[in-house]
């Protein structure tokens, strides 16, 4: 019979270095809530799963049946990472921002990652469009509906993504920064 390794690493913080053991993870899970704050920079905390727990939110919309909100953080090496938070009538997900620690990661400043973040908005808006459309709805009467009613709404939230890419591309140049 294999015996476990109860000194195996089980989890890691990134943001304070702190390597965590299988019962040293159980014992700090009983002492502390995981939205305890365990590092800060400029203003951005962490929790000891590196999520940021105070992002920036630079973008906020809702719509009919749909939303989406955009958070960014900054870690110390001064990468910057987004999360998400999104519904697409039949589809949704969300992931905080995380700590970045790894300089081939992340990106150069927030306006770029809010491009990446409606980037991967609009992929996931155009797959809920194209399933949307080859799905069949009926009437009251059961008369077959020509095109799925979410189809207006994704298509809405689609435009403002549209709109909102041209805003933050980071290739624009702007006039304030």
């Amino acid at each position: 019979m294999a015996r476990l390794r109860t000194n195996a690493v089980h989890h890691k913080c990134i943001c304070t270095g702190q390597i965590f053991t299988f019962e040293e993870w159980c014992l700090w899970c009983k002492q502390h809530s995981s939205s305890e704050i365990v590092f800060e920079h400029n203003g951005f905390k962490f929790n000891i799963h590196d999520v940021c727990l105070t992002p920036n939110q630079p973008v906020n919309w809702k719509g009919k049946d749909c939303f989406f909100i955009i958070s960014t953080a900054q870690s110390p090496n001064g990468k910057w990472e987004y999360g998400l938070d999104y519904n697409f009538h039949f589809s949704g997900g969300c992931h905080a921002c995380v700590f970045v620690d790894d300089m081939n990661r992340g990106f150069q400043n927030e306006r770029e990652s809010i491009f990446e973040a409606l980037k991967c908005l609009e992929e996931k808006c155009v797959r809920e469009i194209t399933n949307n459309e080859s799905r069949q709805e009926y009437d009251d009467w059961g008369n077959v509906v020509k095109m799925s009613s979410a189809i207006p709404n994704l298509k809405t939230a689609l435009k403002q993504i549209l709109k909102l890419k041209d805003v933050f591309d980071p290739h624009q140049l702007t006039l304030f920064e």
